[in-house]
């Protein structure tokens, strides 16, 4: 990284667990993903670099490698890198309507001819791509069972399994067409893998493992001495032993899964192998494990601390699972707020300082930096993902699919509802502004972001702007009016006026806009911008981190705030030089 100016003050990191879900290898290091995003471990640097590369997903739950082609997935789709992650591409996926969050990928065994690449689904079966990850389309001819775990792909055939709630699901053609398998049905498997020649294993999500000697056409019980209740998460089959993944730690076996031992008593998510390690993810770290036991390595920047906030003058980092910490000036540290709502789904600072967080259950408020709640709203169905306040206790919250919306005049000390417009479109965004409060919309299948005007407190609205756009991160600012889709800044002009401007020269989708003053800082995927002119021009913002470092930024009391990966935070003047 390149040095940066004295003026950025820095604050220790901040020591959140991450959760590994998803591990990958190649020859140069290891790839983890998690609630935070993806990083890769650099065996030549000896350190992790966080990545972002364009991608406007946070949680990534699946990896897989292929030659210099990176595939991830994610609760809202699907990503590749044609480049060994340097630049990223969202997958062309318009014919499948709603995103599914994304369990396994795997890549044919003649991957470098055919370009044939798996993704397993919750809700959406399998879906298949014959160009390297560009275009995907449903591959579910036969598949009873949308709702998929697992994909195992034999390493000299076109036999696939497919882990189901309902049983196992075989496909002799690739993964074009499935049936059911005898011994399964009715059986909710966690896992499936394929052993040496024509021999198979799955883990049932609780209750045992069952095995095939005919690539996974038909199976049987396997009588082993894993523990009878155990919930089962992943199979791994690497260096002549099989590893299976549960709540209750890292098992292996040497002998076909007849006997187990455990490794490491940490519930295990995922596993990798670069051919002479094997590598654990789990939901508080990373550990290489052997036949002597595990060995905690350092973790992957992957935690999902990713918003910051200030209130009351004092930075806020925040994370869906990560929960809430505040910085203490007093004892230079920073203090975890254990009893904000969790998972925190949205956190926002009220007109009057308070602290307004969205849970499970609804909206909470904290007058005390976040060290207590009182809940104001009730909230049954639906997630809370929007909150923004305006002036004089004016203030609006909307779930995440656009279907709810509340408004409250006192700070969040009740709300009322309203009735949205936004019918089925998810909610891509949700800003108060001087006199009015707007909204956008995002359509997946037409990757088409909507504007939506309100100028009397929410009733009623009117459609604004759209744009074209595969970059489903829409950000705002209030004061002045700016909300920007794609690469694209919509400024509020003199006299009610829409200008259009680009953000910079690159097209790089912005994931983020804050003001102070004249100035205005724009986050995109390749670097962080400053307008002087109200957003008509971009200039690139000197002295910084790199682009693929900083999660987040805010600006308040004419500072600067940084969140980079690893949960660091700088701060410095917002003026510069």
């Amino acid at each position: 990284m390149r040095m940066m100016h004295s003026t950025w003050q820095r604050y220790p990191p901040i020591e959140a667990p991450p959760a590994v879900l998803a591990l990958a290898t190649d020859p140069r290091g290891l790839w983890a993903g998690g609630a935070g995003g993806l990083a890769r471990y650099h065996h030549e640097m000896d350190e992790w670099r966080w990545i972002v590369g364009g991608s406007p997903f946070s949680t990534i739950t699946a990896l897989a490698l292929a030659g210099r082609w990176v595939f991830a997935g994610s609760a809202e789709g699907l990503v590749r890198s044609p480049d060994g992650g340097a630049s990223w591409q969202i997958a062309d996926d318009n014919a499948l309507g709603a995103a599914h969050p994304v369990t396994a990928i795997v890549p044919s065994p003649r991957f470098s001819d055919d370009g044939v690449v798996l993704a397993a689904t919750l809700g959406g079966g399998v879906l298949r791509s014959e160009n390297a990850g560009r275009t995907w389309r449903p591959a579910n001819f036969g598949l009873q069972n949308f709702e998929v775990n697992g994909l195992a792909w034999h390493a000299q055939r076109e036999d696939v399994l497919a882990a189901t709630s309902d049983g196992v699901y075989h496909s002799p053609n690739g993964g074009r067409a499935w049936r059911s398998t005898e011994g399964t049905e009715g059986l909710a498997v966690a896992a499936v893998a394929f052993l040496n020649g024509n021999r198979a294993l799955a883990a049932r999500e609780k209750g045992g493992l069952l095995q095939s000697n005919n690539c996974g056409a038909s199976w049987s019980p396997l009588a082993s001495n894993l523990p009878a209740e155990m919930t089962a998460a992943t199979l791994f089959a690497a260096l002549d032993a099989i590893w299976l993944g549960a709540s209750e730690g890292a098992f292996r076996s040497a002998d076909g899964g007849y006997t187990w031992e455990l490794v490491l008593a940490e519930p295990v998510l995922s596993f990798a192998s670069d051919g002479t390690i094997i590598y654990a993810g789990t939901a508080d770290g990373l550990y290489r494990c052997s036949t002597d036991g595990a060995v905690a390595l350092p973790a992957p920047p992957v935690h999902d601390l990713r918003y910051l906030l200030i209130a009351d003058r004092t930075p806020c980092v925040a994370g869906l699972h990560a929960g809430l910490w505040r910085w203490d000036e007093a004892q230079r540290e920073w203090k975890h707020r254990v009893h904000a709502p969790a998972p925190l789904t949205a956190v926002e600072v009220s007109p009057d300082g308070a602290l307004v967080a969205a849970g499970a259950e609804g909206l909470l408020r904290s007058t005390d930096g976040g060290e207590s709640w009182r809940q104001c709203l009730s909230v049954q169905d639906g997630t809370i993902a929007r909150i923004t306040f305006g002036s004089a206790g004016l203030g609006w919250a909307a779930s995440s699919d656009g279907a709810q919306l509340w408004r409250t005049r006192d700070g969040g000390h009740t709300w009322q509802a309203l009735d949205p417009p936004f019918g089925a479109l998810p909610l891509a965004a949700l800003q108060a502004m001087p006199h009015g409060l707007i909204a956008a919309t995002y359509d997946r299948r037409l990757q088409l972001a909507q504007l939506w005007l309100s100028t009397d407190d929410g009733a009623t609205w009117r459609r604004g702007a759209e744009a074209k756009t595969n970059w489903p991160v829409v950000a705002a600012c209030a004061e002045p009016l700016v909300i920007t889709l794609g690469d694209q800044a919509f400024v509020h002009e003199f006299g009610g006026h829409w200008g259009q401007y680009p953000v910079g020269a690159d097209r790089a989708g912005v994931r983020r806009i804050a003001a102070w003053g004249q100035s205005l800082f724009a986050l995109t995927a390749s670097r962080l911008l400053r307008s002087a002119d109200g957003g008509l021009n971009w200039l690139p913002e000197a002295d910084v981190p790199m682009a693929n470092e900083i999660l987040d930024m805010a600006v308040a009391d004419g500072v600067l705030y940084l969140l980079l990966s690893g949960g660091r935070v700088w701060s410095r003047p917002a003026r510069g030089d």
